[in-house]
């Protein structure tokens, strides 16, 4: 990589304020599809509408609002969330900032951002990870220029693109690994859903998020003000990590929906891509999980 796209790619990963939402209303159409298996010419048929509507809809062109309604009641997709999407005004709250807690967004791909989290206990100058991003550089920086000790990274999933980071971050930090079962991360610690850490004046318990991957967890952070709710894959703002087959999809659902229906309205989302967000939010207005939307 060249010493410009270094920059660039730090500059990126220093600038949370620019994250943008990850998935347009064309990406929880083709999702949605997917994890129902059916075609486009399915989603035609049961829609009622012209094949050339579902095409431009699910390409990401512009439709009219009863077809996304059409679109959304085929799908058991939440209507408001979607034409919400579909206008570009799904807007999250703005949530306070905590020192205590730092988001780095980095690129992977074109177009595509990571997130993960550096948080620390306020009594001391230990520190913490969420995943780690595709590039350490930034973490690092940040640790020596706040003095800080790297004491454990915490892995949602082991999708390259949350660990690309780790075995550098492992080489200069000596922190602990800790990963769920079911999701192979070399050198870790493996832990079951429902794990729960005192971090000093901090709480993290880990939650079962599985249907992205097998042994997907998300965390709650307490501690820090509201609580924090690190989703990994398993929810974004606005719409949720993609999963392979119907099987994982509906696993996927009933994982979230349950993350979701458990926690406090005012309960911070800290999702592996996209916008911050929270619980009430989300509940009332994602495309996935707000009324109608059923499995």
């Amino acid at each position: 990589m060249t010493n410009s796209k270094t920059a660039a790619m730090r500059a990126a990963c220093q600038s949370p304020m620019n994250i943008k939402l990850e998935d347009t209303a064309a990406d929880v159409l083709n999702k949605a599809a997917r994890g129902r298996g059916l075609s486009r010419e399915d989603v035609a048929h049961r829609s009622k509408l012209p094949r050339d509507v579902v095409e431009s809809a699910f390409d990401g062109g512009a439709i009219e609002d009863f077809a996304w309604h059409a679109l959304a009641g085929t799908l058991q997709l939440a209507p408001a969330g979607l034409l919400a999407l579909a206008r570009n005004i799904y807007t999250p709250p703005k949530v306070a900032g905590d020192p205590a807690m730092q988001v780095f967004s980095m690129p992977y791909a074109v177009d595509a951002f990571v997130n993960c989290f550096l948080f620390q206990d306020p009594a001391t100058h230990d520190a913490f990870l969420v995943d780690t991003g595709t590039d350490a550089a930034p973490q690092l920086a940040l640790i020596t220029r706040r003095a800080l000790k790297l004491r454990r990274i915490f892995i949602t999933h082991a999708h390259r693109d949350h660990v690309h980071g780790l075995d550098a971050l492992r080489r200069e930090t000596a922190a602990e690994v800790l990963a769920p079962r079911g999701e192979t991360v070399p050198g870790a610690d493996v832990f079951e859903p429902g794990t729960r850490w005192q971090l000093g004046a901090l709480t993290l318990q880990s939650l079962p998020a599985s249907g992205h991957s097998t042994g997907q967890t998300a965390y709650l952070l307490d501690g820090l003000g509201d609580p924090v709710l690190f989703t990994g894959d398993a929810l974004f703002s606005g719409s949720m990590g993609g999963c392979a087959n119907p099987q994982a999809f509906r696993e996927q659902l009933r994982t979230t929906r349950a993350l979701l229906e458990t926690q406090a309205a005012g309960t911070l989302i800290a999702p592996g891509h996209g916008l911050l967000s929270t619980v009430g939010f989300e509940r009332a207005n994602n495309p996935f999980f707000a009324p109608p939307a059923s499995a």
